[in-house]
């Protein structure tokens, strides 16, 4: 993808600025973060890739606002997750 110029010049990215999420209901970050470990395990256990996972649950946890994320997915044979938020810690496997 390209990159977008402002009309002050600055650069915007595609990638990593996204519009938030109007109609997304109210949940609290631990409930986030156990619904993204749930999207993590079904995903290593259906065999996806270890990229797919952690992507899907970062970009899970940004439509929320949480951007202070850290995702760890192991070899698809170890099937474990390690994922951090905001200084909560969920470790699966």
């Amino acid at each position: 993808m390209s990159d977008q110029r402002t009309e002050s010049g600055t650069e915007l990215n595609k990638v990593t600025q996204s519009a938030p999420l109007p109609d997304l209901p109210p949940m609290t970050k631990n409930q986030v973060m156990d619904l993204a470990m749930d999207m993590g395990k079904i995903l290593l256990k259906s065999g996806a890739e270890t990229s797919r996972v952690e992507d899907t649950m970062m970009r899970f946890c940004r439509s929320y606002g949480y951007y202070d994320l850290n995702v760890l997915t192991k070899a698809p044979g170890a099937k474990a997750v390690s994922f951090a938020c905001a200084g909560v810690l969920r470790i699966w496997g």
